[in-house]
C-alpha cells in the first residue's frame, strides 16, 4: 500500500472545514490555516486551491443561508454571494501564496511565521473591505474610517491568531505524524 499524500492532505482540509460547523468563538475558524497548509502541502498546487475554494464557498452557502443569516438582513432569498466573501477570496488565495513558502528547513519557525502573516494579512483585507463595502455607513469614506474599521476589528484578531496557529499546528502536526506512522508501518510489512 503506497501512502497518499494528497488524499490525506485532503482528508484534513475537509475535516478542518466541517470544523466550521461546530459552534466557535467570531474568527476563531480553520481556513486560513487550510490555505496555509494547503499551499505548503498539497502537490496539485492550483488545482487544489480551486477545490478548496469550491468546497469553502459551499460551507460559506450553507452557512449564510441557516445558522448565519441573520447577518444578511439586506438580502432577500437565497444568500448566493456576499461582498466579504471577496475580501476572503483575496485572503485565501494570498495565504495559499504564503504556503507555498512554508517549506524546507525550519519548516515548524515557517508555519509559525506564516500562519501569523496569515493572521495580519486576513485581518486586514477583512476589516478593510468591511470599510469599503459598508452599506450601513457606520464608517466615513476616507482614511479615518479605514482606520476605524480596522480598529473596530482588533477585538476578533486574537481569536484569529489563536486559531491560525492552532489549526497550523494540528493539520501540519496531523500530516507529519500521519506521513511517520505510514511509512514505519509499510516499512515494517515490507521487512
Amino acid at each position: 500500500m503506497k501512502i497518499n499524500k494528497y488524499a490525506l492532505g485532503l482528508g484534513l482540509i475537509l475535516a478542518a472545514i466541517l470544523y466550521r460547523f461546530i459552534p466557535h468563538a467570531p474568527n476563531f475558524s480553520p481556513l486560513n490555516a487550510i490555505f496555509l497548509f494547503a499551499g505548503a502541502t498539497l502537490v496539485r498546487k492550483y488545482a487544489s486551491l480551486l477545490v478548496i475554494l469550491v468546497l469553502v464557498y459551499f460551507s460559506d452557502f450553507i452557512l449564510n443561508n441557516t445558522l448565519l443569516r441573520g447577518f444578511f438582513t439586506e438580502q432577500t432569498g437565497i444568500v448566493w454571494y456576499s461582498n466579504y466573501m471577496l475580501a476572503n477570496l483575496i485572503a485565501f488565495v494570498a495565504i495559499f501564496g504564503i504556503g507555498q513558502w512554508v517549506t524546507g528547513q525550519r519548516k515548524w519557525l515557517k508555519i509559525i511565521g506564516g500562519s501569523l502573516l496569515a493572521s495580519v494579512i486576513f485581518f486586514l483585507l477583512t476589516n478593510g473591505s468591511a470599510w469599503y463595502f459598508d452599506t450601513l455607513n457606520l464608517y466615513a469614506d476616507n482614511f479615518s474610517g479605514l482606520i476605524a474599521a480596522i480598529a473596530a476589528g482588533i477585538p476578533f484578531f486574537q481569536h484569529t491568531v489563536i486559531s491560525d496557529l492552532l489549526f497550523s499546528g494540528v493539520l501540519f502536526g496531523s500530516y507529519y505524524l500521519a506521513n511517520q506512522f505510514l511509512t514505519s508501518n509499510l516499512t515494517s510489512q515490507k521487512a
